[in-house]
């Protein structure tokens, strides 16, 4: 027998269209930097995809071959390195 459970209700849709602008400034400044040096202005679904895991939200991501997913959902948290960390973290540096 199958069972299905019926689909969350706090689900979102993620809008059709972001601005690039607002995407670049949900990452830190050297991983937008490096960024733009590289590949220039974002793919659609990357403007999607980086403010929303900037705002801590979880999603799941769904694009053709060649459309920047990886870079999509990695690289907000490779950016994410680059935040400070309280001293008594686990994952604080100590000089």
């Amino acid at each position: 027998m199958l069972h299905m459970t019926p689909a969350p209700s706090n689900l979102e849709w993620l809008p059709s269209t972001a601005s690039a602008e607002a995407a670049l400034a949900s990452l830190p400044a050297p991983v937008t930097l490096w960024f733009q040096q590289r590949f220039g202005q974002p793919t659609p679904i990357q403007c999607l995809t980086w403010p929303t895991l900037a705002a801590g939200k979880n999603l799941l991501l769904s694009a053709a071959t060649g459309t920047g997913k990886t870079l999509a959902a990695f690289l907000p948290l490779l950016g994410s390195l680059y935040q400070p960390r309280p001293d008594d973290s686990p994952w604080s540096i100590k000089t």
